[in-house]
């Protein structure tokens, strides 16, 4: 489980940047693409075209990350509620065991 909240948090990483295909690199390009003068009229559609698409394209990234940093936190989160329930788990074998006269046996811990 740590392997997999430590890769959508370097994912995370990547997406924040200001890299090509991050929401900031996304509306600086968008920005700057040209297909003509203003003058031809195809010239404006096709940038008005391109600025909604990046805007969309935009939109869904930062919805994106959203979505990564929950899943991630709720992952970090289920990792520190197992291993508690792990030491509770020990803490109960052991217990018993002390009980039962302290009869051998082991114990593992996992990793998540």
């Amino acid at each position: 489980m740590e392997a997999v909240a430590t890769f959508i948090e370097d994912l995370l990483v990547s997406l924040k940047g200001d890299g090509e295909g991050t929401p900031t690199a996304l509306a600086r390009d968008a920005a700057g693409v040209s297909f003509g003068p203003d003058s031809w009229l195809a010239a404006r559609y096709l940038g008005k075209a391109s600025n909604e698409v990046a805007s969309a394209v935009r939109n869904y990234t930062t919805q994106l990350i959203q979505n990564l940093e929950q899943a991630a936190a709720s992952i970090r989160g289920a990792i520190e509620h197992h291993r508690a329930a792990e030491q509770a788990n020990i803490r109960s074998y052991t217990n018993i065991q002390s009980s039962l006269g302290g009869q051998s046996g082991s114990t593992q811990s996992g990793s998540y």
